[in-house]
């Protein structure tokens, strides 16, 4: 048997249960919601179906910039969204992340914010 666990506001997967037979005890919580079959992260429930998550609509501006140049990273970024930036991060607000680098590498860039597809890039500094 296999159950997948969700919420039902969001339609965001919660985890999943896979057993030869049905749990002795829920496997999910008050408010939660599941259905028959194992359904991964790429997908989420609307109205008890599970469909493709959209795209991160954000669009990356820059993947090369210099060291210590103020830069536009990424655009079109939605509301609320949480990035991480190599070990920093932050929470969006105006549809925009910018940057200013001290040090050349590379800094994995993840932009996420349900039900998009978090969105990865990885930003060259020298």
């Amino acid at each position: 048997m296999k159950i997948t666990v969700y919420r039902p506001d969001t339609g965001q997967i919660l985890g999943r249960y896979i057993g030869a037979s049905a749990p002795d005890s829920p496997v999910f919580e008050p408010g939660e919601r599941h259905i028959e079959g194992s359904v991964d992260d790429s997908r989420y429930i609307v109205d008890g179906e599970a469909i493709p998550r959209p795209a991160m609509p954000a669009t990356l501006e820059a993947s090369a910039v210099a060291v210590g140049a103020r830069t536009l990273l990424a655009s079109s970024v939605p509301p609320d969204a949480t990035f991480t930036l190599g070990a920093a991060g932050g929470i969006v607000d105006d549809g925009e992340i910018e940057a200013i680098f001290d040090e050349p590498g590379e800094y994995e860039l993840t932009i996420e914010r349900f039900p998009y597809l978090p969105f990865k890039a990885v930003i060259h500094v020298g």
